[in-house]
């Protein structure tokens, strides 16, 4: 019994008498590691309206409310993080501008106040076939899991983005 009591303080001692140096590195391991985050995938092709379905980017929405995920890398500004998207405006299968600016922001856990969207003039691209599109962008404070809302009447469009530094 004493050999036992022995063994089993002996790997006591083993396990937690290590330097206090490993949690630690440890610690800094995790604060380091990615968080794990599910980011949004685009509508398929055939669930989009006809003028996004033939679009080679990303979409996702729904109604009469459409974004463009991000498929291009951050840029830096000042100390913020900015990723653009276009947003789309339809009334019925068409572009407008008639409907408005969509209300556009993002929010991270822990941050109290969500970031707004600040938007461009109503644009169309060359080579995007009448696609035309709200301009936004969005200045995010630090890199993480982000989730963007944008409403537009009674739609809102949700999804989720990894911010990470260029």
């Amino acid at each position: 019994m004493r050999i036992a009591l022995a063994a089993v303080a002996g790997l006591v001692l083993l396990c937690c008498g290590c330097s206090t140096s490993q949690p630690e590195a440890l610690q800094t391991a995790a604060a380091a590691a990615p968080m794990n985050c599910t980011e949004t995938v685009a509508t398929p092709a055939g669930s989009r309206p006809a003028l996004l379905a033939t679009s080679t980017g990303s979409w996702f929405g729904a109604a009469d409310l459409w974004v463009g995920l991000p498929d291009h890398p951050a840029a830096t500004q000042d100390e913020s993080i900015v990723l653009k998207f276009p947003w789309v405006t339809l009334q019925g299968d068409e572009p407008t501008s008639a409907l408005g600016v969509p209300q556009v922001s993002a929010i991270r856990p822990g941050l109290m106040t969500p970031v707004p969207a600040s938007f461009g003039p109503y644009s169309q691209s060359y080579g995007t076939g009448g696609l035309a599109f709200w301009p936004a962008t969005i200045e995010f404070p630090s890199p993480g899991c982000w989730t963007v809302s944008g409403s537009l009447g009674p739609t809102t469009v949700e999804f989720v983005v990894r911010v990470s530094p260029p």
